[in-house]
């Protein structure tokens, strides 16, 4: 399980940029001010919930990182526009979590049963703990499995 540093409802979409980038999950958690789960931000969050007009801009500032001041005119205004969402806007709400005493096996069926590649892990009190993902899962099955049959 990754101990992912979640943002939240406000987060720029800037900042949910950077840490999709480089978050080896590729998923941002965004939290409440409680640290409850609130929604989820992936890769195709900010495809779908961006206008197809606002791509060009939107990739002229995500991948390049250049500096709004040096913008075209059109591009920019995009931009400006993008820039002012927030995680709440772009996240997806209903995100489904596991509590982090639950068995591995029974987190991966979920998550197969879900068609979710990734999991929310929370604690007892419904706060965020870390993600985990369909292959630690299964390297965490396939540990305990040898133990057993080692021990």
């Amino acid at each position: 399980m990754t101990r992912d540093v979640p943002r939240d409802e406000s987060a720029t979409l800037e900042e949910i940029f950077e840490l999709l980038v480089s978050s080896s999950h590729k998923r941002v958690v965004v939290v409440d001010d409680q640290r409850h789960v609130a929604g989820i931000v992936a890769d195709s969050d900010l495809i779908r919930r961006v206008s197809r007009e606002s791509w060009p801009g939107v990739m002229e500032v995500l991948v390049s990182k250049v500096p709004i001041e040096r913008i075209g005119g059109t591009a920019r205004k995009h931009i400006q526009r993008i820039r002012a969402r927030s995680a709440k806007e772009l996240m997806t709400g209903d995100v489904i979590t596991v509590r982090e005493e639950m068995p591995v096996a029974n987190a991966l069926a979920l998550s197969a049963e879900k068609r979710v590649k990734r999991l929310s892990v929370v604690s007892a009190a419904g706060q965020l703990v870390g993600i985990v993902g369909r292959t630690e899962m299964m390297r965490a099955l396939l540990t305990q499995r040898v133990t057993k049959n080692g021990a």
